[in-house]
């Protein structure tokens, strides 16, 4: 079996160092670094993965999508038209497909989410597929909130999730 290439690099934003993974010229995954174990789940999802990969680092390779979320963070972009791949579960798809119809500035809430892919039942099971987004801010699962209005579960840590929905209160010129 030949190795698949994929290719990385590191930007700092406001909410700290975020990483991006390029296969096949998609966007595969983004992170955020501030967590020790991140490093760790990010192995364990690309040895799920890609278990036959060859790494390379190429700030020229990843520009064009890390530009987006530098734009983002600029206030210059509201939404993201990199091409990117999901991988995971067709029931994890389905949540971070609905995903991408919240728009930027507004929220949600699981239950909100579960209705809208039809699993009106389902909103905790949500909360486990947003838990597992590979493509944290390109697929915003920061903008989903609690039925109660509380800011819970977000990969990336509470505060940064705090963090990203002020940033979308701004206003874009």
């Amino acid at each position: 079996m030949t190795k698949q290439l994929l290719y990385y690099d590191f930007i700092e934003t406001p909410v700290g160092i975020v990483s991006a993974i390029l296969y096949d010229n998609y966007l595969v995954r983004v992170d955020f670094h501030h967590y020790e174990d991140e490093n760790e789940r990010t192995e364990q999802w690309l040895n799920k993965h890609f278990p036959m990969r060859e790494m390379k680092k190429d700030r020229q390779k990843l520009r064009p999508y890390l530009k987006q979320i530098e734009e983002y963070f600029a206030e210059k972009r509201v939404s993201f038209d990199v091409p990117y791949k999901s991988y995971g579960t067709d029931f994890q798809k389905d949540v971070w497909r609905a995903l991408t119809t919240i728009k930027y500035g507004e929220i949600a809430t699981y239950k909100q989410l579960a209705e809208k892919i039809n699993k009106e039942k389902a909103a905790r099971a949500v909360g486990g597929a947003l838990n597992k987004n590979p493509l944290s801010i390109i697929v915003p699962c920061h903008r989903v909130i609690g039925s109660s209005g509380k800011m819970v579960g977000f990969g990336g840590g509470i505060d940064v999730k705090k963090k990203l929905l002020l940033h979308e209160q701004t206003v874009i010129v």
